[in-house]
């Protein structure tokens, strides 16, 4: 019976040593993920250019006197929509990772609680355990200001959304 005391201590700082690998890996996902938004947004501001452009030939077309075709408008009021979607789910994903990331941010206590009462039994192992914890920090930083970045990147693309509407209206008008 005393001989397994050990060997189930051994086995216990083996999974926290595993589980918090995991813990680092699977944030390091989620700024895979974060990046892949990143490049949606990318497009989506590409595609919001040229829209732009676009429509300014439109306006200049006018200002000289030429009529506007209201089904081009029609469809430039589509892709401005289409946009807009794209941004609310961006948006909405963005959201959803930030909650993740206060989940994790609330394991690490708990953690960092476990590798402190770890230091009396086993300090170099606790040692290793607090610099992979350290990692974990430095991602969810990174994860967090990029997931920031991104919400301001949506709220300025929506607003350019907006005023690329506001300019459609007048057009109408």
């Amino acid at each position: 019976m005393k001989n397994d005391i050990p060997l189930n201590l051994s086995n216990s700082i083996n999974y926290l040593i595993n589980s918090v690998k995991e813990f680092r890996k699977g944030n390091e996902e989620m700024l895979s993920l974060i990046k892949q938004l990143s490049n949606v947004l990318d497009n989506v501001e590409k595609t919001l250019n040229i829209i732009e452009d676009k429509l300014l030939i439109i306006i200049e077309r006018q200002k000289s006197g030429k009529e506007i075709n209201h089904y081009v408008l029609e469809k430039f009021v589509e892709n401005i929509e289409n946009l807009s979607h794209v941004l609310e789910n961006v948006d909405k994903i963005s959201r959803s990772l930030n909650l993740e990331i206060e989940k994790h941010e609330s394991s690490i206590n708990n953690l960092e609680d476990t590798i402190e009462k770890l230091k009396d039994i086993d300090a170099k192992i606790s040692k290793n355990v607090e610099l992979e914890l350290k990692r974990i920090h430095e991602v969810i930083d990174t994860n967090r200001s990029e997931l920031k970045y991104i919400s301001d990147r949506c709220d300025a693309l929506n607003e350019r959304l907006k005023d690329l509407l506001q300019e459609i209206d007048s057009l109408i008008s």
